[in-house]
């Protein structure tokens, strides 16, 4: 199927592999018209390379390469690492993983690191602990609640 390719389509792959891209982005990267993307994007989506999410007709449509989302493998990561430490904290859970300095790559990972705690079947629970702040704020506020 690759041999089919010619350079822009391997050039449009490479370029929606981290992230979802529009079709004016990738247009702007490819130096194509938009016109010209959305002939290549059939022909990919056709050949099952990417995913394409049509938003309806004037709305941005979005394309990622097929099969690049790390979604899921960023959740396991995650699972594994709170079960070596026996729990972490709910402020540890963003510097459980390696971050990348280019913000398209940190995508699926921020995607389970925020989706985690509302997947179902529920996978994780957490658990709220007042801060010094908080006893603070309970200590002046007393009267409050009398």
């Amino acid at each position: 199927m690759e041999k089919n390719l010619n350079e822009n389509d391997k050039r449009l792959l490479e370029f929606c592999k981290d992230s979802q891209k529009t079709t004016r982005m990738i247009a702007e990267h490819l130096g194509i018209a938009v016109k010209n993307v959305i002939v290549r994007l059939d022909k990919l989506e056709q050949n099952n390379l990417i995913e394409v999410e049509k938003r309806g007709v004037g709305k941005t449509t979005l394309v990622r390469t097929k099969n690049s989302s790390k979604v899921n493998k960023y959740i396991l990561d995650i699972l594994h690492k709170i079960k070596e430490e026996d729990g972490i904290e709910d402020k540890e859970m963003f510097n459980i993983s390696q971050i990348n300095s280019d913000p398209p790559k940190n995508h699926d990972l921020f995607m389970a690191i925020t989706t985690l705690p509302y997947l179902t079947p529920k996978l994780i629970y957490r658990k709220v602990f007042l801060t010094s702040e908080g006893e603070k704020f309970l200590k002046e506020n007393k009267e409050v609640k009398e």
